[in-house]
């Protein structure tokens, strides 16, 4: 799996969890909700990059590189 998918994966899978719309998280990262949208909506033009990965997990209390990580692989460790 590519790194961009793994990403949009986590950030799905982590916004559902905590129940937070995409405009919330717009607000959480001082961003456009267009631009959230770009790379987490429904049909994302755009990739989770390094920068805005560790933007969000910063914004979300979520430890450095926790988006990277494909899912259920940290649970082991």
């Amino acid at each position: 799996m590519k790194i961009s998918d793994t990403r949009l994966q986590n950030f799905r899978r982590v916004l559902a969890e905590r129940k937070l719309r995409l405009t919330e998280m717009a607000d959480l990262l001082g961003k456009a909700p267009a631009q959230v949208s770009a790379f987490g909506g429904k049909n994302p033009t755009k990739g989770i990059g390094d920068q805005i990965a560790r933007e969000i997990e910063k914004a979300l209390d979520l430890h450095n590189g926790y988006l990277d990580i494909p899912y259920g692989f940290d649970e082991f460790n």
